[in-house]
């Protein structure tokens, strides 16, 4: 049975208009067909305020009301029967179904603030009972269509087998502007947008970050502007743990609501709210977290002969050192990788690994990269897939798309006036790597960097991300009185 037999069994209809069907509404007395369901969804209501229907409702609880036997069953079997599809051409349909809806475009231009510029830009759609948010991937293929209840405002739903998070709008986070506002949802994201915040959302709720597009963030400057209530803290939370490894800032914005108002579209509707108010509140956001708190912290002060002492391990330290040998070939680490699935996916593993759909872009940190120093190729995956919380399987391909450079470097404590002078002092070396650096031997520099552990070794070894040059033994070099009087004789004679 389709699900369009169902509906003509345990309902009178009166007629259809595209997807919706028209029928007399089976509680309260009703001559009028007022009563409206969606042949794919399910999704139904009555129009009559003062009926038990006018709230709406999915199948099953309809077909639960109307005493239906197994109403469970029946719905889900109906339902998979009649599925949800993607069509652009049904996109443009409805969005055209919407804009001949007066009361529908009444409800958007005051409820939710949107002009019909905004509308048409995002192909809302009206299906009868929802309206539609198409979705679109990087490449302009529609991948979901999220539908909104306007009457009991519930959860917006997306089409089955479909609803695997996305960033909306896409190209607002590929553009150049390094500065993204990820609101909750996309009514208030759309809102956002209208008001000319480069803004986005991710479809699968609040908290939610699609890991294989966590490279799109990349030093870029991200505002959360979620609802004002503990769901919106708690995912407030996740999102700053999933972020902090690829973006250069994190700012929470919280709105100065009254309860029960709590979102952007509350502010600017029911509190007449206007973008100064939310630009107000966004130069108040507290910083949650910014990059230079991991890899331009303070560093601690110290020198060559004291560098790898216990306390300082993790830690950011900076001393000044000369250059005294390095290798010819630096070590080439991924920074940036893709990774694949090349297997058949019919292992015991397969159901519940990352890649099971989709590859992922992974970026590793400064602290990541001691992993991958002199490793063979077997360890380096390994060390890749632990960190990159991936099962260990042979049928996982890695993509190089960045790397970073390592040069092995040995480095010695400055010689200065006090060596000279104090024949008991000695300098001191070391050795360590340096990251992404310019440098050049025999030269004096402040190094900063990690105080690591090698995890093949476990020697206390530097991984040093910035180089200042300083003067050179010969630009400091002084003579002494005593030096002086020994070079006249010297010459004298």
């Amino acid at each position: 049975m389709t699900l369009e037999q169902l509906i003509n069994e345990i309902l009178t209809v009166k007629g259809e208009r595209g997807d919706q069907i028209d029928a007399l509404c089976p509680f309260h007395k009703d001559t009028r067909a007022s009563f409206t369901i969606n042949k794919r969804t399910g999704d139904w209501k009555c129009f009559k305020p003062d009926c038990e229907g006018y709230k709406g409702g999915k199948l099953k609880t309809l077909l639960i009301k109307l005493d239906v036997k197994d109403p469970e069953k029946k719905a889900r079997e109906v339902l998979r029967e009649a599925g949800d599809v993607l069509d652009i051409r049904k996109v443009e349909k409805l969005h055209a179904n919407l804009l001949e809806n007066k009361a529908v475009i009444n409800y958007l231009t005051k409820n939710c603030g949107y002009t019909k510029d905004t509308i048409a830009r995002f192909k809302l759609g009206w299906d009868g009972v929802r309206i539609h948010i198409p979705i679109f991937d990087e490449h302009k293929n529609l991948v979901n269509i999220r539908k909104y209840n306007p009457i009991n405002e519930a959860k917006t739903v997306g089409i089955v087998g479909c609803n695997k998070p996305r960033i909306f709008p896409i190209e607002n986070i590929q553009n150049d502007d390094t500065k993204i506002f990820l609101c909750a949802g996309e009514k208030d994201t759309i809102l956002a947008n209208q008001l000319g915040f480069n803004a986005i959302t991710i479809t699968a709720g609040e908290g939610v970050i699609p890991r294989d597009n966590l490279h799109l963030f990349k030093n870029k400057i991200v505002y959360i502007i979620h609802d004002v209530d503990d769901a919106g803290e708690i995912a407030v939370k996740k999102i700053v743990a999933t972020l902090r490894d690829v973006v250069r800032k994190i700012i929470k914005v919280t709105l100065p609501v009254t309860y029960p108002n709590k979102d952007i579209t509350d502010f600017i509707i029911k509190e007449r709210k206007d973008k100064e108010s939310i630009l107000d509140a966004i130069e108040r956001g507290r910083v949650l977290f910014e990059r230079s708190q991991i890899e331009q912290e303070k560093p601690i002060k110290t020198t060559v002969e004291n560098a790898l002492i216990p306390k300082h391990y993790n830690k950011n330290i900076s001393f000044e050192a000369t250059i005294i040998g390095k290798d010819f070939d630096p070590y080439l680490v991924p920074k940036t990788i893709e990774i694949y699935c090349i297997g058949s996916g019919t292992s015991k593993t397969c159901n519940t690994c990352p890649l099971k759909e989709n590859s992922k872009i992974v970026n590793f940190g400064l602290k990541d990269y001691i992993r991958f120093v002199g490793v063979s190729e077997k360890n380096l995956q390994t060390a890749i897939s632990d960190l990159a919380k991936l099962p260990r399987c042979k049928n996982v391909e890695i993509i190089n798309k960045e790397m970073s450079s390592l040069y092995a470097l040995h480095f010695e404590s400055v010689i200065n006036n006090d060596t000279r002078e104090n024949p008991q002092s000695k300098t001191d070396s070391s050795q360590g790597y340096a990251v992404d650096v310019d440098f050049v031997m025999n030269q004096t520099y402040e190094c900063v960097g990690y105080v690591m552990s090698d995890p093949k070794t476990q020697y206390g070894t530097i991984l040093i991300h910035k180089m200042t040059k300083l003067n050179s033994n010969i630009d400091i070099f002084v003579l002494t009185k005593e030096e002086v009087e020994k070079f006249k004789l010297i010459f004298h004679t």
